[in-house]
């Protein structure tokens, strides 16, 4: 019980940072294109 309890807390460490990487690449590729269209 108490390690299916620490598997899913490290489960959902894991997406949380997979989903903050992916919005920041985003915004990182976001940036670059409004970069390259304000040239």
């Amino acid at each position: 019980m108490l390690t299916n309890r620490l598997t899913s807390v490290n489960y959902v460490k894991k997406r949380l940072i997979q989903n903050i990487q992916r919005i920041l690449s985003k915004e990182v590729l976001y940036e670059e294109m409004q970069y390259f269209a304000n040239k």
